[in-house]
């Protein structure tokens, strides 16, 4: 599609695979047009019409340089074996960005309307993270007929906010499971989700869930029950007065009161205390020269509901130095008596891996699984030093792609890819991490 006056014109459809032919087209000299009427205008201008005007033709050009950033991370997929961290260097950004660029460079091709709106200035990178989202809701299967309704979906969105553009998706994706005879309970059921994270600005840990109809109904029942059974006749002492206020304060109380009994009665004992396990890192001393300590809790606790934690909870603490576990419970080498890697293996990994063990990938380390470095397959032990946490991208990497791993005395772990690179970290720090 191209911008006409202000208004959305269609532009002919083209093969996904075939790059764009924007160098030094139509499009080209549209946007040297407005790079120059950029320069020229005068921003500090009072006018506030011409001040617009300019903000929008700034708009355009940030969307076309987005569409060639995707276009070069697209051709670099197919060269490369670390696109990611290529695009990541090239823009001086980190990896993030880069896995949102690879991401934004893939709906492109798979909607290549959007590409060419993007181009346009129609729309910008927001929208296509939008629809990559849409995309990723979808089963495979159901794809393709999101796939489409790609020109109409443009167009929805070169009127739309990326937050309208997301709204609009929304009924689209429902009307496609139900067409593909999903009643709405059943989607509604797929859609289920729960997050968890830690405000930076209060300190809270915070909780945000969407459950379907039937299984939300049953939870506010037990909630209304535990909150009769525990407050019917006080209320905790720091409870706040304002009516709306005390009634959110008594569910978040219930609903821990409730977890916590689940998982009493999933241990078979009363304790409801967590089990702690404590990394200390004598890598890095403190400025005071005692080694660091790390809780493993990503929000502040006091120091006094710590100590009383470890005094009625099962404790774990492993000791790490420079990259080696100096000391962890349990049998951290098993061998080849087994190819999973055991609790004790895995804690002893989570107190030197905050995140996959691959230089500048932010994917957690609760979301990656233990790898054999030599594979198990060709005799690799099931042994501390021959383990490294991956995420799934990197896994597949590793044993699809031809990545080799290789780890030194302290875990100073180099990656060989395919194309001639070699990637290198140090030992892994939980706090670098």
């Amino acid at each position: 599609m191209a911008l006409v006056g202000g208004a959305v014109a269609p532009r002919p459809s083209r093969n996904p695979d075939t790059p764009p032919e924007y160098g030094g087209g139509v499009v080209v000299a549209e946007v040297v047009e407005l790079v120059e009427r950029v320069a020229e205008r005068d921003a500090p201008s009072s006018n506030r019409a011409a001040l617009v005007a300019g903000l929008a033709d700034v708009r355009r050009i940030a969307a076309w340089c987005e569409s060639r950033k995707t276009a070069f991370a697209a051709a670099l997929e197919k060269v490369s074996s670390f696109p990611e961290k290529d695009v990541a260097d090239a823009s001086r950004s980190d990896m993030r960005d880069g896995h949102r660029t690879m991401r934004r460079a893939k709906t492109a091709k798979a909607m290549p309307a959007f590409d060419d709106a993007l181009s346009d200035g129609a729309v910008n990178g927001e929208h296509l993270d939008v629809l990559d989202r849409a995309l990723n809701d979808l089963e495979p299967d159901l794809q393709p007929e999101l796939t489409k309704q790609q020109d109409e979906l443009a167009a929805i969105a070169a009127q739309s906010t990326p937050s309208q553009f997301a709204q609009a998706l929304r009924a689209r994706l429902r009307q496609i499971k139900t067409d593909a005879g999903m009643t709405r309970l059943q989607q509604q059921r797929q859609a289920t989700r729960l997050k968890t994270w830690t405000s930076l600005e209060t300190g809270m840990w915070c909780i945000y869930g969407e459950f379907d109809p039937v299984s939300g109904v049953q939870m506010n029942g037990r909630l209304e029950s535990m909150i009769a059974t525990l407050f019917a006749d006080n209320v905790p002492a720091d409870c706040p007065t304002d009516p709306s206020a005390k009634q959110d304060f008594l569910r978040a109380h219930a609903l821990m009161a409730l977890t916590a009994a689940s998982a009493d009665a999933a241990r078979g004992s009363g304790q409801s205390r967590p089990d702690v396990v404590i990394v200390v890192d004598a890598t890095n001393p403190t400025a005071d020269g005692y080694p660091t300590i790390d809780w493993g809790i990503p929000v502040e606790i006091p120091w006094q509901v710590l100590v009383d934690w470890t005094g009625s909870s099962k404790v774990d603490m492993i000791i790490v130095r420079n990259g080696v576990v100096l000391h962890a419970p349990g049998n951290l080498n098993l061998g080849r008596s087994t190819r999973l890697a055991s609790r004790a293996q895995r804690q002893a990994l989570r107190g030197l891996y905050a995140t996959c063990a691959v230089p500048g990938c932010a994917v957690r380390y609760d979301h990656c699984k233990p790898h054999h470095v030599v594979w198990w397959r060709n005799g690799g032990p099931t042994d501390i030093d021959n383990l490294l946490p991956l995420c799934s991208k990197h896994h597949h990497a590793v044993h699809d792609l031809g990545w080799e791993l290789r780890l030194g005395r302290n875990r100073e772990l180099t990656i060989y890819v395919p194309n001639g690179d070699v990637m290198t970290t140090g030992p892994p720090s939980l706090h670098a991490a």
